[in-house]
Parts: C-alpha cells; structure tokens; sequence
C-alpha cells in the first residue's frame, strides 16, 4: 500500500539527512525539513515568472502538513518573492521575504518533518493537494490518509459529525449554523490557543483582533466586558459574565444603526433570535464572534487581520527615512500598505502606557521597526568604540517593544548594514529578552 511505502521511504530519509526546521534555500530550491523541496528552480536555474495554480496548490498544502494550519496567503506570495531575490543574487531581500511569511520555525521539527514527507509523496503519487491539506491541518494521521486513499475523497475530517444521542442518526455531516457552529472540538482547541496566544495576559487589557472573519474579543474574565471597533461598522459589544446576552450594533448598509441581543446557550454558542450561532465562547472566555453570521457588511476584505487599529505615528524624521519606511511597508503589507506617517500602538504591560511600531503584519501579527539614516555614526562607533547618543533611545525603545509585543515576533529593519550590525551587538550585550527582536538589512 502507498501509506506503508511511504513509511519505509521516511525511515530511509530521516536516518541519512538533517532536519531543517526552517525554510533554506539549497541549489535546487527551497527545501524544509528532511529535505522536501517546496519551490523547486526551473532547469535553467531561475524561478519561474508566475507560479502556476497547481504549484501553489501543492506548496499551500505542503506548508499546511508541516505547520498543521492552513497557509497564509501572503507566504506564498512572499515565498515566490524570495526565489526571484535569490536569483537576482539579492539574498538579504530573499531571507526578509521568508521572514515575512510569518512561517518561523517547527515546532517539532522531526514529526513535521514526516508529515510534509508523507504528504509530499501523496501528492507525487496523484492525491488532490487540497484534500491533502484539508487532511492534515486537522493532524489526523495516517487513519484519515488511509481512509482517503481507500474511498477516493469522499472522507472530509473538517466536517463536524452529530453526536450520538441527540435524535439524529450519529456521524450525519451537518452544515447547521455559522461557521463557529460547524467548529470541531479540535478546531475550537486551536482556536482557543491562537487566543491566548495573541490576546490578554494578566494584568494588561489587548485589543480585539479579527481572524478569518471571526472577532476575537478578549474577556480577562472581567464581569463587564465592552468595547468597539470602529472599522468594523463601529461595531459595538457588551457582554456581562454572569449573565446571558451578547449586545452588538454596527452601522448598517442603510447607515442606519443596527441592534442584535444573542443568548447564550449550550456549548458556549450565543444564538440570535432566529438560532443561528453568532457568536462562541471559547475555553479561555474569550469571545468569538462569527462576523458573516451578524452581517456580510461586517467581513473585511483584507482577513485575516491580526493588527490593532492604525493610528498616526509620532511626527519627526527625514522624508528620506520617510521613503525608506514606505518602501518597507509595502512588502509587509502589500494591499494595502500602512499609510504614511501612520504606526500600530499597543499597551505597555509594565507601565499601562502605549508603545507604537511602525508596521504590523495583518495575516501574520508580526510587528516591525523600521530604522533609516544612522548609518555613518553606527560605522564610527563599531570602529572606535564610543557610545553613540541613539544607544540609550534604542535600548528603551527596544525594552517596551519586547513588553508590549506579547508571543508576538518583532523584526528591526535597517536601511544600512552598519545601523544593523550596532543593533544586534547592543541587544545581544544587553538582552532582557531582546533576543526575540530580529535584524534584517534591506538596502537599496
């Protein structure tokens, strides 16, 4: 059988070549790994110009068997960027592309390693790669391979089945209710964990945050929870924790204000009037709210989106930096970037106060500094070994950037390779957890 052919073949694999828990580039491409090529150069050495529906296809589906979700938009975009960069011989540009795929490292790099082994070979041997993906985002293993090699397909793990006992005939597929309804228990687990992941610690209040079309409202077990994002129709909640409604209003398409009082219910769901799921309560409290349920108006085009609200930065710096700033923000967050003169802030745990950077990544949370012009003092203080006047703003910068940032990666990007090389000397001397801020250089 293939699934055991492809067990042999692994054992071979895993005991002749490294893993790579990152993305590398070796000469016949962009491998991860044990080895498993996911873009491979044409025969002429280059990458192609566009890739084809079926490459992307396969490499979404490869991504999603290593990193057991589904793959970001962006990553493939930026993945196709980072091989035409290394064929330019541009490799800084090319290493900043993977970064920005928000990817990062394995989290176990041996049995990730085996998934995208296994379902590289699927794919080689014919299977649909989006079956493939479907299959094992929901990490079900070689059962469900099994069970879809055996039936052709007709297995949809993603599916919720009805539990036994509820008047229904057991393991009937149901679509009933919005999307968080049709949430697996796993699902709702990896949910939960993406939560606290990104939203509240003890003791500082995080912004909601919206991921593919689900708002996630962090609750810090509060009696009162309520709030309002303006750029979701103001759409406001209230929400009191010993009781059972769920109050929203958004501005309708009309411009009139819309009102809607859900109930909670069994499970943690809160129903409208009619019954339909709007909104769940996940194992954290956090609350979940299934925007196309309330309103279509309510989804943003650009989602998923993992970013506070943008406001305007503070005012200062040379419009050459300026430039700088805006060249970088447009591969950070393509369409469309952040406006000039605009940054993300968040709360400073330490202090209650907010910090500001000057991007965010909205398919991936990831937050950015971007340093222009200190190229020529950076150089003289490597060389001569005085401290230059910036060290002590970048030190405090860097210190409640590191505190507000959270789980969340924070990547300094450098317009000079001295500016760099002075940061990361500084940050490694001094670290207080400044080893979590990542120096790229994207020179001109």
């Amino acid at each position: 059988m293939l699934v055991e052919h492809l067990r042999k073949q692994w054992r071979s694999r895993e005991a002749t070549t490294p893993i790579d828990a990152t993305m590398r580039f070796a000469p016949e491409g962009l491998v991860l790994g044990a080895g498993t090529l996911l873009a491979a150069n044409s025969p002429s050495g280059s990458p192609t110009t566009q890739m084809t529906c079926g490459d992307a296809a396969r490499l979404s589906a490869l991504i999603s068997a290593a990193y057991l979700r589904p793959t970001p938009p962006t990553a493939l975009g930026h993945i196709q960027c980072a091989l035409r960069r290394r064929h330019a011989g541009e490799d800084d540009i090319a290493q900043l592309h993977l970064a920005l795929t928000g990817l990062g490292p394995l989290a176990r790099p041996r049995e990730a390693a085996r998934r995208l082994f296994m379902a590289d070979g699927l794919i080689q041997a014919g299977a649909d790669p989006e079956m493939v993906q479907r299959l094992t985002t929901e990490a079900r293993g070689d059962q469900a391979v099994r069970k879809f090699l055996s039936t052709g397909g007709g297995f949809n793990p993603l599916e919720p089945r009805i539990l036994a006992g509820n008047g229904r005939p057991s393991g009937e597929w149901t679509r009933v209710g919005g999307a968080l309804a049709r949430l697996s228990v796993s699902a709702v687990k990896r949910l939960a964990a993406f939560a606290a992941d990104y939203l509240p610690y003890v003791g500082r209040v995080a912004p909601p945050v919206v991921f593919f079309s689900v708002l996630l409202i962090p609750t810090n077990k509060s009696l009162r929870v309520e709030g309002s994002v303006f750029e979701l129709k103001r759409l406001h909640y209230l929400w009191y924790s010993d009781g059972t409604a769920l109050f929203l209003s958004y501005d309708g398409a009309d411009g009139r204000r819309k009102q809607l009082t859900a109930q909670l219910s069994g499970g943690g769901l809160f129903r409208d009037p009619a019954g339909n799921v709007v909104a769940r309560k996940l194992s954290d409290d956090t609350l979940a709210v299934d925007l196309p349920a309330i309103s279509p108006d309510l989804v943003k085009k650009d989602e998923p989106n993992l970013c506070p609200t943008q406001k305007p930065d503070r005012p200062g710096g040379k419009e050459s930096d300026r430039d700088f700033e805006d060249r970088v923000k447009a591969l950070i967050n393509p369409k469309p970037p952040t406006p000039r003169g605009f940054g993300y802030w968040l709360p400073n745990p330490d202090n209650g106060g907010q910090v500001v950077f000057d991007d965010c990544q909205r398919q991936t949370g990831i937050l950015f500094e971007i340093k222009g012009q200190y190229g020529k003092i950076a150089a003289a203080a490597l060389k001569y070994g005085f401290t230059p006047d910036f060290e002590d703003d970048w030190l405090k910068q860097s210190a409640r950037q590191v505190a507000a940032a959270g789980p969340r990666p924070v990547y300094w990007i450098f317009k000079e390779p001295s500016a760099a090389e002075y940061a990361q000397k500084i940050f490694e001397a001094k670290d207080n957890g400044r080893e979590r801020i990542h120096v790229y250089v994207l020179e001109n």
